[in-house]
């Protein structure tokens, strides 16, 4: 059974840029079955409006978890990126050593 409900994007204030970029890539892929709760045993979808029954989820794919992990500042956040450029075809920044180590340089137009 799919269960559709209404549901507000921001609580006490307009939606953010990353609520309604969520709810647009949920609707584009149609809603897909994303988040599994055992409790209810049912799965929701990106933005929460799309309920069924039962786990219906997937695994993220790698791309999914690169997007995620980008944003971090470990070797996991330069990992992301890295793959990130390499998908998209993206020159690899120019690094400068220092005493500090390795840091990177900024190209400016």
């Amino acid at each position: 059974m799919i269960t559709f409900r209404q549901c507000r994007t921001g609580v006490a204030s307009p939606p953010t840029g990353r609520e309604i970029e969520a709810r647009y890539r949920c609707i584009d892929a149609r809603h897909e079955p994303v988040t599994y709760n055992p409790v209810h045993d049912k799965t929701w979808c990106l933005c929460g409006r799309v309920i069924r029954d039962g786990d219906h989820s997937r695994w993220p794919t790698r791309y999914e978890y690169a997007e995620t992990d980008a944003a971090r500042t470990d070797l996991v956040g330069r990992e992301a990126r890295a793959y990130l450029r390499e998908v998209h075809g993206e020159p690899e920044p120019p690094v400068v050593p220092t005493e500090c180590g390795e840091q990177f340089v900024l190209e400016v137009a």
